[in-house]
């Protein structure tokens, strides 16, 4: 899970494994087992109950572009679902469930704001069925493409500050305190004037954010920096997972910045760093994150690098 200086976006579990068996034997004959020299009689057909020939479930079909505007609602959907299961989630926004639409709204407000900005792009991955077990294609089903995965990148290229940082605190003007990076979808700017923030507390979100956009600037930035490439936010929604669309994006970011000569760089979950291992990124050192004084809450994240090998590129 990444994090935007300047913003705050909410910016990254298992397939579903579906089994039939349609096989049926309608005849079979009998051999005794002492005696082979008798000719096999074959027995009587079973009494066959009607059986529903249902087509096995389409392989899913990956098609990679890059993400805009009209995917804002989309991305929000599926960063919400891939990252609810952390932690972090629950701390910062224990009231999402509650108030749903305030939580899209201000996610998607969000969003819109990262892909408006100069030195920011976002990928996506649509799922399309691709041809079923009964030859149709997807289009002949009547079937959509859906967004399943979403990687969202900056460009840092100033002095421990990124470009994204930079356009949101021009645009915003809000003090830096304030304004930091975070994984959740709300800019705490004059801007966001349909976020009530009813789905957060605040006060916890504040804390944490502040905390990591610090951490971020001492580990990343300006290690790193002046020219890298930010992972941002990597996420698949559950539906889709295990079809390989989390390290197609990966891919991606790793052969732009190796065309542009960029360190490509990440601050990840541990349960996901032999995920960016095999890729090609090494771990650079552990940090932690504390909550709000007295919660007693503490956030261990993985500061990583690419350094090539792995199945990157």
């Amino acid at each position: 899970m990444k994090f935007l200086d300047g913003v705050h976006l909410l910016l990254a579990v298992f397939s579903q494994s579906l089994f039939s068996l349609f096989t049926v034997q309608l005849a079979y004959t009998h051999t005794q087992a002492h005696d082979h020299d008798q000719p096999q009689q074959p027995l009587p057909l079973p009494l066959l109950l009607p059986l529903h020939h249902t087509p096995p479930n389409p392989v899913p079909v990956l098609h990679q572009r890059n993400a805009t505007l009209a995917d804002v609602n989309a991305i929000v959907s599926v960063i919400d679902a891939a990252f609810s299961p952390l932690p972090q989630w629950d701390y910062m926004y224990p009231f999402r469930d509650e108030f749903p639409e305030d939580f899209r709204r201000c996610g998607a407000w969000g969003v819109s704001r990262f892909l408006e900005m100069n030195a920011t792009f976002g990928e996506v991955v649509e799922f399309g069925g691709g041809e079923g077990g009964d030859g149709r294609s997807e289009k002949e089903r009547g079937e959509k493409r859906r967004v399943g995965a979403v990687a969202l990148w900056e460009r840092i290229d100033t002095q421990n500050r990124s470009n994204a940082d930079a356009d949101a605190d021009a645009s915003s003007r809000i003090d830096d305190s304030a304004v930091s990076m975070s994984m959740f979808p709300h800019i705490l700017s004059p801007g966001a004037s349909n976020c009530t923030f009813r789905s957060a507390n605040l006060t916890r979100l504040l804390v944490f954010d502040h905390a990591f956009t610090l951490l971020k600037r001492s580990t990343i930035d300006a290690v790193y920096g002046p020219s890298q490439l930010y992972l941002n936010t990597l996420g698949t929604h559950p539906d889709f997972q295990r079809h390989g669309a989390g390290t197609r994006l990966v891919r991606t970011g790793i052969e732009i910045g190796r065309k542009e000569g960029l360190n490509v760089t990440l601050i990840a979950q541990p349960t996901a760093e032999t995920f960016y291992q095999r890729l090609g990124f090494v771990s650079v050192r552990r940090v932690c994150v504390d909550g709000v004084k007295g919660d007693g809450v503490r956030f261990w994240f993985v500061v990583m690098v690419w350094r090539g090998g792995g199945s990157g590129v």
